[in-house]
């Protein structure tokens, strides 16, 4: 048993004279001085060696870059070449007639094709543009311009320029730069040969950087290499300067392979590969990669690093192994120290086994380390139990709220008695239509359906017949419509609306007229209409919307026809035109019943 007043920690102080003078010493100096000798000249060997292989390594893996840049820049290129030339080859061009709405449709699906295209365009022999996307330059004389000049007589790759005529009708994202394109153009022959113009498009500059980028990977990117293209004049086309100009590189390239060079007082590992261009030898573009050396070399640091450590590790493994009992103290600790990082970092699967020591307070911190342990992992299953409960309960609500918005955005559109649209869908989708229609320059045709005697029903049969009634009408008119962009919906009352894009005067009357002879064919029961059945009277109009007018003159024109089939004695279809309303249909009459 203790005694009482006694420090349990205190040590006897050891006898230091006989520390430095015994073997204990001795071994621990000799072994840790040979250690240190050969840490420090193996680790200059294997860093000078890891430094002549890390040179050799990065160098080619710069080249390959530059390569790899080059040869994707090269393709895009060829490409788009191939692109224009087929393009020149396509016989809505070679015929000759390119007032046809087809080249234009053709030249705007190839700009739209390829997002770096900012304009394509057809001049005619004279220099002037006959036809071009978005109508931008048409009337405007190219006869200067090199691509013009050049690509009468074969396929033209231009150098890199800034915009002069495009620069007054294209958006800048970043005014402080001025725009730059490459040209593409291609002759137009006729299938006899004779030269007939040319086609061209212009790409705009940003097109490399989308190239580069793809052919530079989050670790090259991280490790500070970097992409410069230079022109034949030694100036930097890739990254542009912030203030727009274009500034010399400064610095004489190696003709192969790679070398260090000095740039801006700091040392580059620099490769560079000539980009090939198809079709011309004016246009000469390098790729430049470079990676300061420093980092190209970082791991020979790592490297230097490590082995210093093992250098470290090993004197001191010599010391331990001379030194007895260091090693009763620092063994013990040491796995201890393992089984701590172990539990900090989470690990849950290990063995929490370390044999006895001979130490009592050792096995004693050995226990407690292992209990806490226990606890800690105790509570943090708990811990995540009740996150991942809290998660699905928020998965559920969430799917609930998702479902719920769903069905009040189903309530907000549909009339609740005919299932179809309600009146307030049916403005957002004529409004969506006419808009379309708009831009596009088709037609839009608008049918405005009203029940015959539909007071004279609800008087008659009651009201709730009569809602009967108003579902069957809704289900015939949705019925009826077989298009995908066709829409039906409750205008009003007893009044529906069918919305029809793309249909011309001649579609929306038939679809009336068919509408009619349905409803007549239903043969409904109605005592207080002439007939003795339900019937429709419909008015149909249709439009090209122009830029000045808006979707309610084609509802106005509409409501003008079927008030004209109400004059006219109902059960019957008009169509709206600007003076009169005419091709009328009766299903009283001999040839329409």
């Amino acid at each position: 048993m203790n005694s009482p007043g006694k420090d349990l920690t205190a040590s006897p102080r050891p006898d230091i004279r006989r520390f430095w003078g015994g073997i204990r010493f001795r071994l621990t100096l000799m072994f840790g001085g040979v250690s240190l000798i050969l840490g420090i000249t193996s680790t200059g060997l294997i860093e000078h060696l890891a430094a002549r292989s890390m040179i050799a390594l990065s160098g080619e893996r710069t080249r390959e870059i530059s390569r790899s840049i080059a040869n994707s820049i090269s393709q895009s290129l060829i490409e788009r070449l191939r692109e224009i030339t087929l393009m020149s080859r396509s016989p809505l061009l070679t015929s000759g007639d390119w007032t046809n709405p087809a080249v234009r449709t053709i030249i705007e699906a190839a700009k739209e094709s390829y997002t770096p295209y900012a304009w394509m365009g057809v001049a005619d022999t004279s220099g002037r543009v006959v036809i071009a996307t978005g109508h931008l330059l048409e009337g405007k004389d190219v006869s200067q311009r090199p691509w013009f000049v050049h690509g009468r007589t074969g396929p033209f790759l231009g150098d890199v320029h800034q915009a002069l005529l495009l620069e007054h009708y294209l958006q800048n994202a970043d005014p402080d730069v001025p725009l730059r394109f490459i040209d593409f153009a291609a002759p137009i022959r006729d299938p006899e040969g004779q030269w007939l113009g040319i086609v061209a498009t212009h790409a705009n500059w940003n097109w490399v950087d989308a190239v580069i980028s793809e052919g530079m990977s989050p670790e090259n990117t991280a490790q500070d290499i970097e992409v410069l293209l230079v022109d034949q004049e030694g100036y930097v086309l890739y990254p542009i300067q912030g203030d727009g100009q274009l500034h010399s590189l400064g610095q004489r390239l190696p003709k192969s392979g790679y070398a260090i060079l000095d740039w801006d007082n700091r040392r580059y590992l620099t490769a560079q590969t000539i980009v090939r261009a198809p079709g011309t030898d004016t246009l000469s573009w390098h790729i430049v990669v470079r990676q300061p050396v420093e980092v190209a070399l970082g791991s020979v640091a790592d490297l230097r690093y490590h082995m210093l450590l093992l250098g470290v590790f090993m004197s001191l493994l010599l010391v331990f192994l001379a030194n007895r009992v260091a090693i009763s103290f620092s063994q013990p600790l040491q796995k201890l120290a393992q089984v701590a990082y172990r539990i900090d970092h989470g690990e849950e699967t290990f063995n929490f086994t370390v044999r006895p020591f001979k130490l009592r307070e050792l096995n004693e911190l050995v226990s407690s380390i292992r209990g806490m342990t226990a606890t800690l992992f105790e509570r943090k299953h708990a811990l995540e139990q009740v996150n991942r409960s809290l998660e699905d309960r928020i998965r559920e609500r969430t799917a609930q709220l998702r479902e719920a918005n769903l069905q009040l955005a189903a309530l907000a559109t549909t009339d609740g008695l005919t299932g179809v649209a309600n009146r307030r869908r049916f403005d957002e989708i004529l409004e969506q239509e006419w808009e379309r229609a708009k831009r596009a320059g088709t037609p839009l045709s608008l049918l405005m359906i009203d029940i015959d005697f539909f007071k004279q029903y609800n008087d008659h049969y009651g009201h709730q017949t009569g809602d009967t009634c108003l579902r069957e009408v809704g289900r015939l008119v949705r019925d009826s419509i077989h298009r995908a962009g066709d829409a039906v919906a409750r205008y009003g009352g007893e009044e529906f609306a069918a919305v029809l894009p793309g249909t011309p005067e001649e579609g929306a009357l038939s679809f009336a007229r068919a509408l009619c002879q349905s409803m007549h064919a239903r043969a409904l029961p109605h005592a207080r209409s002439p007939v003795g059945v339900l019937t429709f009277s419909v008015g149909a109009a249709s439009m090209i919307p122009k830029p000045t007018e808006d979707a309610s003159l084609l509802i106005a024109r509409a409501d003008q026809a079927l008030y004209q089939a109400k004059r006219n004695g109902r059960n019957q279809a008009w169509l709206w035109e600007d003076a009169r309303a005419s091709h009328a249909y009766n299903q009283s009459s001999p040839t329409d019943t």
